[in-house]
C-alpha cells in the first residue's frame, strides 16, 4: 500500500523513524554526521522536529531517530533532495547494518517500530495498559505544574492547555522512550 493512500498528504504531519546500529569505533563520526544532516534538514521546507534516542552503555551503539515534517510532500521533497543524498552517501560506512525505517502519520509512532526479526506486533491490551500507566500520572502531575497558569482560566481553556502540553510530551519523549524501555514486553520474540 502506498503511504499516500493512508494519509491526507496536504494536511497530516508525518514522522519517519529509523534505527541505526553504529559501529563502535565510528560513534563520534556518526554523532558528527547526525549533527550535519539535521542541520541541513532544519532548513528544509516543512521540517518540524527531530529527536534522537540513544541506547547503550557508556558508548551508544543503537540510535533511534524520529524526524517529523508537516506533510508527506515536504518529507518526500527532502527525501529526494541532493542534500539528503549527499549525507546518505556517508552513512553506510558508519553503521553495522542498513537502517530499518518506517514512515507513519498521526500517533501510530508511539507503538509502531521497524520490524525486527523474531518479534511480533504489540498486543492491543499492552498498548492500552502502557498508555493508562503513562497518561494517568502525567495528568495528575501536569494539573499541579500548570495550575499557576490555568487557575484563572475557564475550565475548557485550562483543559485545552493541559491537552496540548500532554500531547507534545507523549509524542516525544515520553511514549517513544517508554516503548523503547519496555521493548521486550511490548514486542515479545516469537
Amino acid at each position: 500500500m502506498n503511504i499516500t493512500e493512508k494519509i491526507n498528504e496536504d494536511e497530516d504531519p508525518i514522522t519517519i523513524m529509523f534505527v541505526d546500529k553504529v559501529k563502535p569505533e565510528k560513534i563520534k563520526h556518526y554523532e558528527n554526521w547526525l549533527n550535519g544532516i539535521h542541520g541541513d534538514m532544519k532548513s528544509a521546507v516543512g521540517f518540524m522536529d527531530v529527536a534522537v534516542i540513544r541506547l547503550g552503555e557508556s558508548s551508544y551503539t543503537e540510535y533511534t531517530v524520529l524526524i517529523k515534517f508537516d506533510n508527506y510532500f515536504n518529507l518526500a521533497a527532502w527525501r529526494e533532495s541532493e542534500a539528503e543524498d549527499m549525507w546518505l552517501s556517508k552513512h553506510a560506512d558508519l553503521v553495522q547494518e542498513t537502517a530499518s525505517m518506517q514512515q507513519t502519520s498521526g500517533l501510530d509512532i508511539w507503538f509502531n517500530r521497524p520490524n525486527k526479526a523474531g518479534s511480533q506486533k504489540s498486543a492491543y491490551w499492552k498498548q492500552v495498559a502502557l498508555g493508562v500507566t503513562i497518561v494517568y500520572p502525567m495528568i495528575l502531575i501536569l494539573n499541579i505544574l500548570l495550575s499557576p497558569i490555568t487557575d484563572h482560566l475557564s475550565f475548557n481553556l485550562s483543559l485545552l492547555l493541559n491537552v496540548v502540553v500532554m500531547s507534545a510530551l507523549l509524542t516525544y519523549p515520553v511514549m517513544p522512550l517508554a516503548s523503547k524501555l519496555l521493548d521486550n514486553w511490548l514486542y515479545p520474540k516469537i
